[in-house]
């Protein structure tokens, strides 16, 4: 008797707990909702375009692949540039990048002149794009897309 019990409480214990701390890094072990949990120090990204960036104004970089949570549709989503002129955090006004990891391009307009071999990355060291990565669209019952669980860390 004592046996199945125990063997409940494991199963049970297994299923509730689904952070464990180590250390000063959260772990994640399960998670019994069903949706995914981002971590924000996987969505970091940079890139150095081959796109002439000497001039401000309108720009056009392509990347080979969009990064998960990349995307130009966005309407408040920022990249920073930096290399050894003046960085500068800008606002992605456009492009085709849908965060699928395909090829796709993002469109904006800088106020400084870059160098080649500026960078081109992240503007909120991989947060914002974590937070886009975890939305969901619930389906039973439907409804409107709703943010899901991020982990940043300390």
């Amino acid at each position: 008797m004592m046996q199945m019990a125990t063997r409940r409480f494991f199963k049970v214990a297994s299923w509730l707990v689904f952070i464990l701390i180590v250390g000063p890094e959260l772990v994640v072990a399960q998670n019994p909702t069903g949706r995914t949990i981002k971590h924000a120090t996987e969505y970091t990204w940079s890139i150095i375009p081959t796109e002439d960036l000497r001039q401000p104004g309108s720009k056009r970089i392509n990347l080979l692949s969009c990064p998960a949570g990349v995307k130009a549709n966005e309407p408040e989503y920022w990249i920073f540039i930096m290399g050894s002129g003046t960085s500068e955090a800008v606002r992605v006004a456009g492009g085709t990048c849908a965060g699928d990891g395909r090829p796709g391009s993002l469109e904006f307009r800088t106020v400084n002149a870059h160098p080649t071999g500026s960078k081109v990355s992240s503007a909120s060291d991989g947060l914002q794009e974590a937070l886009i990565a975890a939305r969901f669209t619930p389906t039973n019952p439907s409804g409107v897309s709703q943010s899901g669980k991020v982990i940043v860390p300390p």
